[in-house]
């Protein structure tokens, strides 16, 4: 079987039509590639904004961290600087507790080199004496008037002794302002001297010392131990 070819000649402008049918089917063609990449731009650019989105979110909350830590940092700049100045303050303050203790004592030293230094020694079988230290306390001048045999022995006068802090203290024949007493060597507490009272009945005891008889020796005591 044979084939039948039927053979068509384009005239001039049938040949320009077709000319310029393709000429637009070229632009069609090109069109198209043109908007599949102006649709893969977009693409491109929606991508890109979401992705510039997402930094931009992520340099805010890096921005954000890094002003807190800045606060941190200032805080702790801040608490730094306050315990300096109270370690500063604590330092002087120790530093001022030495040099007042340093002080007290050597005041104290001086105190007790001059107590030791102006001990005055008594005829100790004629007065009452301070039996804990030898040759400390030694009393005169009995006031037998107030002689007291169950707690304490009332004086007119006595060496070698320390008046020490005043105080208000009431007893069973009234108030009275008094000072403690104490040995000028050892420090030992003696007992206390009257120094005023509210009741002029009692007036005769201002002035002199009562002194705790526990702790002290008479001349007749003394003679007996011999």
């Amino acid at each position: 079987m044979e084939d039948d070819f039927q053979i068509v000649d384009f005239g001039p402008e049938q040949n320009n039509e077709l000319k310029a049918l393709q000429e637009e089917l070229e632009k069609l063609s090109n069109r198209h590639s043109q908007l599949k990449e102006m649709e893969n731009l977009e693409k491109n650019i929606k991508e890109c904004r979401k992705t510039m989105t997402a930094m931009l979110e992520e340099m805010k909350q890096m921005k954000e961290e890094k002003q807190r830590l800045r606060d941190r940092v200032c805080a702790l700049d801040s608490k730094n600087k306050e315990l300096l100045e109270q370690t500063k303050a604590l330092q002087k303050e120790v530093q001022s507790l030495k040099d007042t203790a340093k002080a007290k004592k050597i005041e104290e030293t001086d105190a007790n080199a001059k107590s030791c230094v102006s001990l005055k020694e008594l005829d100790k079988s004629k007065c009452y004496a301070f039996w804990r230290v030898i040759l400390q306390v030694e009393i005169t001048k009995l006031d037998k008037e107030h002689f007291r045999k169950k707690r304490g022995y009332l004086f007119n006068c006595a060496v070698n002794l320390t008046l020490g802090a005043t105080k208000t203290e009431k007893f069973t024949t009234g108030s009275y302002e008094i000072a403690w007493v104490s040995c000028s060597k050892c420090a030992a507490s003696l007992g206390w001297k009257y120094l005023s009272t509210n009741n002029q009945s009692n007036a005769s005891k201002v002035g002199k010392l009562c002194l705790a008889r526990y702790s002290l020796t008479s001349p007749q005591e003394k003679t007996e131990q011999l």
